[in-house]
């Protein structure tokens, strides 16, 4: 069997790849035409080998990674990496092809995370397996400018469409219709609504532009994690009395400095906070728990609300991904705040991803390194 192509790995229906010892064609070299990352793993699980678009996804040059355990390529190893190399050792152990599991979202060397989707053939020489070939592929690929903006477009279109609609029936109604004054007064309270959701909408869209301008500033600096929380805890719990919250610190530890821009750590905690209370409409519980691990500091915030399932997780943070504004009561809106927060989260070196538990909680966690 040839790979001319990833189409090829992801359909073909062999379990393993034969590879003719006396091939004319180089391990190395087939994997430089295949468009998607690629790593060649040995029987031993260390990456042989990596191609282009591994190298421009993943952000590790093939002579940092090279002969590294794929479960070594963070240090320290983190578990989605040892997801990965347990699924390829699986695949080598078993002689089959297996898929990446649902929702693997791997770390960068660059700082952020990608969620992937991929496969794990066996390498096959003369019946004995020689190694593994890891082909994967970002879930959510990034797209050309053009179509970007054009989908920008369409977002912002829809975005305001409904209020500006209604905005505009009501000012017709008004100047052709009598109405007493308590009845004007109900449309013009209506209409003031709707105009500050316009505005809110507007500042959302271009806090989005402004971040994904490449020079957006980040000041890294040695930040102290609680005045932070404390802070924004106390704007929130003002804000919102219905709701509980409360601050987790395992065993009163002290926490390490880390090294953030403090005006984003604490626009990250504010949005993960109102995405918390939005989640919670009638009140609930909302935790803020902090742990520490040798390089990095993590903030979950956690929350009773609704189970969000597994195929709405796996996007949740997408830029354009469409929910439902229960707070504001108007359907189909985009949830920005999410998306915002990765990006001031990237932007620091750092990562976020979310997890949801049914009948138990959904959490939020950021993780940011720790200054040195």
């Amino acid at each position: 069997m040839s790979i001319k192509s990833v189409s090829s790995i992801q359909s073909n229906s062999n379990s393993v790849w034969p590879y003719p010892e006396n091939s004319s064609h180089d391990l190395f070299q087939v994997t430089e035409i295949i468009n998607h990352p690629v790593w060649l793993v040995d029987t031993k699980l260390q990456i042989i080998g990596q191609n282009e678009a591994a190298k421009q996804l993943m952000g590790w040059t093939t002579n940092e990674i090279i002969n590294l355990r794929v479960d070594e390529v963070v240090i320290p190893a983190q578990k989605p990496f040892q997801i990965l190399a347990d699924l390829i050792n699986k695949a080598i152990q078993q002689g089959n092809t297996l898929s990446f599991p649902d929702g693997l979202t791997l770390p960068r060397k660059t700082g952020g995370s990608v969620l992937v989707a991929g496969k794990t053939m066996p390498i096959q020489q003369n019946e004995q397996c020689i190694g593994a070939i890891c082909t994967f592929w970002e879930v959510y690929p990034g797209k050309d400018e053009v179509y970007l903006r054009y989908e920008f477009a369409n977002m912002a279109s829809h975005l305001f469409r409904t209020p500006l609609s209604y905005i505009q029936a009501s000012i017709d109604f008004l100047m052709s219709s009598e109405l007493d004054s308590q009845e004007q007064q109900a449309i013009l309270s209506k209409m003031r609504t709707q105009s500050k959701r316009l505005a809110k909408y507007t500042n959302e869209l271009l806090r989005l532009l402004r971040l994904e301008n490449d020079d957006a500033v980040v000041c890294i600096e040695s930040v102290e994690l609680l005045p932070l929380i404390e802070r924004v805890l106390n704007l929130i719990q003002t804000e919102r009395p219905r709701h509980g919250f409360t601050f987790i610190n395992p065993n009163g530890q002290l926490i390490p400095k880390m090294a953030a821009d403090p005006i984003k750590v604490e626009l990250i905690l504010l949005n993960l906070l109102l995405n918390a209370v939005r989640r919670c409409p009638k009140g609930g519980e909302i935790k803020v728990e902090i742990k520490t691990q040798p390089t990095n500091v993590t903030v979950s915030i956690s929350d009773d609300g609704e189970f969000i399932p597994a195929k709405q997780l796996r996007r949740i943070f997408w830029q354009f991904y469409p929910v439902d504004d229960d707070l504001d009561k108007m359907p189909s809106t985009y949830n920005l705040g999410l998306y915002n927060t990765k990006r001031l989260v990237e932007l620091q070196n750092g990562r976020i991803w979310a997890e949801s538990h049914p009948g138990q909680y959904s959490q939020f966690s950021f993780s940011l390194p720790i200054w040195e």
